[in-house]
């Protein structure tokens, strides 16, 4: 029966995972997901969908990297190994490297300035590493590690592993120089900050927005440059003038768009467009009532030329005489 337990060696500047075979790579893998803990070999080959042989092969290639160790049954992977697969982007190097890196000034002030961020008087090693290879992998700035520290811990959600996973992610987006980096958080903040507000206006807290809530306010905010204060006055027409009696977005949406096509850029301007809206409507009434009224007054009814109560009435007075007295 084969029996591993944990030892926690160091692995830094191990070769072994680029010459590894892909069995090998498999069997670990496999004893990764059973917790690092196996009854023998061949439960170890149906995990990992190899011969018992080639597991056995496998644990020692392992065991002589370094990588795994046998105690007394119980396998385990060291924990500098699982904190490389958990951080997956960055390689390790090895501490005499670091150690040349951080001598330059710039990356030890960056070091001391994430340390100070994170309320710790001092980083770790391992966190030290990840930081340096922000700047000797990616070619991120010191100045840039920092900004996005500061950043991160404003949010209040700094760690090393937060601090370099959102580092790669911008990077891979081109957003890879200080002044990227400013103008994207800049960006962000303003977006955040209106979409509380405009969270605030309607009501909406204790859930995430909905993709249509998410673009209605991206656009007001963004593409039409509107205040809280306007949204607003959009939110009140449309308590007032749709069924539902609240903030129905679809009117609103309708609303906006409608003061932004006319130019309204403050709150006083669209406060006067909404009143000449009312009066143009009124004015229309007016007209529509009036010409409805024409529309339903009788008129004498004509037959060409000749009209019908004129003629009666030049009847009825011939009848008198009235007619005759005059000639």
């Amino acid at each position: 029966m084969l029996n591993y337990r944990i030892d926690k060696i160091r692995v830094i500047g191990s070769t072994a995972f680029a010459e590894a075979s892909k069995e090998e790579l498999r069997a670990l893998l496999a004893l990764i997901e059973l917790g690092g803990q196996i009854e023998d070999a061949d439960e170890l080959s149906k995990a990992a969908l190899i011969s018992p042989a080639r597991c056995k092969a496998a644990l020692a290639f392992w065991e002589e990297s370094g990588v795994i160790s046998v105690d007394d049954g119980r396998p385990v992977i060291t924990q500098e190994f699982e904190d490389r697969l958990t951080r997956g982007e960055i390689d390790e190097v090895p501490a005499l490297q670091v150690a040349d890196s951080i001598r330059d000034e710039s990356l030890a002030s960056m070091i001391d300035e994430c340390a100070m961020l994170m309320n710790a008087a001092c980083l770790s090693n391992p966190d030290v590493k990840l930081l340096t290879a922000l700047n000797t992998q990616y070619s991120l700035s010191p100045e840039y590690i920092v900004i996005l520290a500061a950043h991160l811990s404003a949010k209040g959600d700094l760690t090393v592993r937060k601090l370099c996973n959102e580092a790669i992610r911008l990077s891979g987006k081109g957003c890879d120089t200080p002044e990227a980096l400013d103008a994207y958080i800049k960006e962000l903040e303003e977006s955040s900050g209106a979409e509380w507000e405009f969270r605030r206006v309607l009501g909406i807290y204790g859930r995430n927005l909905s993709a249509s809530e998410k673009k209605y306010f991206k656009k007001w905010a963004e593409e039409f440059g509107y205040s809280v204060g306007i949204v607003s006055e959009a939110y009140d027409l449309a308590v007032l003038n749709t069924r539902s009696g609240r903030g129905d977005l679809r009117y609103m949406d309708s609303v906006l768009t409608a003061w932004h096509e006319a130019g309204c850029k403050t709150v006083n301007d669209c406060r006067e467009r909404v009143e000449a809206d009312k009066a143009k409507r009124t004015a229309e009434k007016a007209t529509a009532g009036k010409t409805r009224y024409e529309k339903s007054t009788p008129q004498t009814p004509r037959y060409g030329n000749f009209d019908i109560n004129e003629a009666f009435n030049n009847a009825v007075a011939r009848s008198f005489g009235e007619g005759e007295e005059e000639n």
